[in-house]
């Protein structure tokens, strides 16, 4: 649905199709028969078989979320607000031990954000204190998706009360509800529910 080139997944599909195409254009009668289709098979498994294994001998990498995730948790930060790309894979690192909902830049400031979210999640009864803003990428370098700055939270929420640089992103620490002025939540609910 997003195909660009910051978006590899979206060739999965394209793999498979060629596989059939592939598997079509030897699947002529009489072709495939014994020896040949023994032979056919054992270089299938091994062509399979070496990108598994060179995968599998690679170390574990720790998804750049992890110490983002560790530092709010051991900041007492608990909720907070960010884009999509920074919300639910935080929270996702942080096992709901650090709550990070995903907002949206609009004409008038942010609104919930309307893709994969729950709407009870921007009720002000929550208390989000903090926003994760997005470094901008170095000059002549094309970023891929949609960014949210520093400059473009302290449009809507002023100045923070301390700002941290923490993993590759920046943390802004407020002394209020940020709920109070993300739009969305007043709507009522079911409008805001992913479907």
């Amino acid at each position: 649905t997003m195909p660009d080139d910051n978006n590899p997944r979206e060739l999965v599909l394209v793999l498979v199709a060629g596989a059939v195409l592939a598997a079509r254009g030897l699947a002529r009668p009489g072709f495939m028969t014994g020896r040949r289709a023994w032979a056919a098979l054992a270089v299938a498994g091994c062509v399979a078989a070496v990108p598994l294994a060179a995968a599998a001998v690679q170390p574990i990498q720790t998804p750049v979320t992890t110490p983002l995730a560790a530092w709010l948790r051991a900041h007492n930060l608990r909720y907070g607000i960010a884009g999509y790309w920074n919300s639910g894979n935080v929270t996702l690192a942080a096992r709901n031990g650090v709550m990070v909902r995903s907002v949206s830049k609009r004409y008038f400031g942010f609104s919930a954000d309307d893709w994969e979210t729950n709407w009870t999640w921007y009720y002000p009864a929550h208390d989000a204190t903090f926003a994760i803003a997005d470094q901008p990428p170095p000059p002549g370098v094309r970023q891929g998706r949609t960014m949210i700055t520093v400059r473009d939270f302290e449009k809507v929420f002023g100045k923070p009360a301390a700002s941290y640089q923490v993993a590759g992103e920046i943390v802004m620490v407020y002394r209020q509800n940020l709920l109070l002025h993300v739009g969305g939540y007043r709507q009522g609910g079911p409008d805001m529910q992913q479907q």
